[in-house]
């Protein structure tokens, strides 16, 4: 970390010669302004930052800098407000070293981010999962109920940090906003057309497209081309996809592992060569086996009726999913919120129920 002066009442109180000051040299500032009023202290700590300029400071040596509002914040927020307050970058990583120093003075808690997304899954939510499915996917067709998701696949790995490479008209997030926009109308109605004349069904009857709560594949947009194509929008709980998306919990996997396997190492590749890949990965992974497995290990399975083939609900695998969950919040211990922010609730199951018939 270096703090460069940058007024002159920073000269007039340190020696001229010293140009540049180390992580104890703000500690020590922060420990004579311990035992003053709230008022003071929010005012010294003001000072002191408009003072210096601080560069790469640890999210630690920041939190002690915030401390007065007396509440946990997550690294992530901290920086936000940092730039947003003082226009500071903060380092993302210096505050695992820093803490790595100062290991008698200073603790730091991190949970995998697995293990958190798992402990955010509620027992509540899935059975208001469950019965989403019951109404609305229950004794539907099976080529009228479709589960879809975006994977991305690392083209090359022989760089630290990996990173992917977008062509410059892609940068603001364009294609990621707009990627349901075009699928939609493009691929998905389509499909859901051919599949109500191969099942004899009339043309609006009403077919389910599954899928989880990325906004850019439940905006208003997206919910109004679906409806014009009489198309249900059912999503996952939040945080569920682990558990409960067919795509995620087998589909997904088997596509990696076939790639991986016919990439052999760290080959340069053109392209087209990657294309090719993972065209052939996807026709290995996407099998009749594969996706019915996938589907009854979330819940959903066949029966055969009268010549043709509905989906029923398995109940066997929500009580699996329900074991798994209380599994995992009994090993992890829960992290700890930030006080007076209410959580935000997002909306699942059903979210346009008003299909057009």
């Amino acid at each position: 970390m270096v703090l460069v002066k940058s007024t002159m009442k920073a000269k007039i109180r340190h020696p001229r010669k010293q140009t540049e000051y180390d992580e104890s040299f703000l500690i020590q500032e922060i420990t004579k302004i311990i035992k003053s009023s709230r008022a003071d202290k929010t005012r010294k700590i003001v000072d002191l930052v408009k003072i210096y300029s601080i560069k790469n400071v640890s999210d630690v040596i920041l939190g002690g800098l915030v401390g007065c509002f007396k509440q946990p914040v997550t690294s992530k927020e901290l920086r936000e407000k940092i730039y947003k307050w003082y226009k500071i970058i903060v380092s993302r990583n210096f505050h695992a070293y820093f803490v790595g120093l100062h290991k008698k003075k200073l603790g730091i808690k991190e949970d995998p981010a697995r293990q958190q997304q798992k402990m955010k899954v509620k027992l509540e939510d899935v059975d208001a999962f469950q019965e989403a499915l019951k109404k609305y996917v229950k004794d539907k067709f099976t080529n009228l109920f479709i589960n879809a998701d975006e994977i991305g696949i690392q083209a090359y790995c022989d760089n630290k940090p990996q990173c992917v490479i977008f062509p410059s008209e892609y940068m603001d997030a364009i294609s990621l906003n707009g990627i349901t926009l075009r699928w939609v109308p493009e691929i998905l109605g389509p499909y859901f057309i051919v599949a109500r004349i191969q099942d004899y069904q009339r043309p609006h009857a009403e077919a389910v497209f599954m899928t989880d709560n990325l906004r850019a594949h439940i905006n208003k947009e997206v919910q109004v081309q679906l409806r014009q194509n009489h198309i249900l929008l059912l999503t996952f709980p939040p945080n569920s996809t682990h558990l409960l998306q067919p795509c995620d919990v087998v589909i997904f996997g088997y596509l990696k592992l076939a790639y991986q396997q016919g990439r052999g190492g760290i080959p340069k590749l053109t392209i087209e060569e990657i294309v090719a890949q993972i065209i052939d990965a996807s026709w290995k992974s996407a099998t009749l086996l594969p996706i019915q497995n996938s589907f009854r290990a979330c819940g959903v399975t066949t029966v055969a009726a009268k010549d043709n083939v509905h989906a029923t609900i398995y109940l066997k695998a929500f009580d699996d999913v329900k074991a798994q969950i209380n599994v995992d919040n009994d090993a992890v211990v829960e992290t700890l919120s930030l006080i007076g922010k209410l959580p935000r609730k997002q909306k699942f199951g059903a979210l346009n129920p008003s299909v057009i018939k």
